[in-house]
């Protein structure tokens, strides 16, 4: 089932985002999908995991011709092809346990890419077999490289130097 829904997920994405145009136009893909289900409400929450329950999805952004410097989303709605929102729920919500996109962004070191995770404390109902994202990512571009270079500096624990014009 999980494999199924990876895949009706991909495609999804791809059918709704709006990737920037051009010769090496953006991919997206998702790397994975986790379905936690919370634990019954006789079982203490803590033996069973750390993630209270609840749905994440990992999301790779490829950008071949551009440099990232900084992402932010901002996310709309995740439901379920039910239609059960899974941005909302009874269950309490544990520590560490963020709603929407992640606001760590990892970043590659050649800036080509950057991954991020959509979380929400809601499952999909039984009978379930798609997820629905929707929402936006503003990914922020170098445009050009600069080099500075900053002369006879002494590293110490008194440190200002300015380097370049910024």
């Amino acid at each position: 089932m999980i494999r199924c829904m990876i895949a009706a997920f991909t495609a999804l994405l791809a059918a709704e985002c709006t990737l920037a145009q051009g010769p090496n136009p953006a991919k997206m893909e998702v790397l994975s999908v986790e379905i936690h289900k919370p634990p019954p409400a006789d079982v203490d929450e803590n033996i069973v995991s750390s993630f209270n329950g609840g749905t994440r999805i990992n999301l790779l952004v490829r950008l071949p011709d551009k440099f990232i410097v900084t992402v932010d989303g901002k996310l709309n709605s995740v439901t379920d092809d039910k239609g059960t929102d899974l941005l909302k729920t009874k269950i309490k919500k544990g520590i560490g346990s963020p709603v929407g996109f992640s606001p760590l962004v990892e970043i590659n070191r050649d800036g080509k890419c950057f991954a991020n995770e959509v979380r929400g404390p809601g499952v999909p109902v039984p009978g379930a077999t798609r997820i629905h994202l929707k929402g936006q990512l503003v990914v922020k571009c170098g445009i050009d490289e600069k080099t500075a270079e900053a002369k006879n500096v002494v590293l110490d624990d008194k440190l200002n130097v300015k380097i370049g014009p910024l």
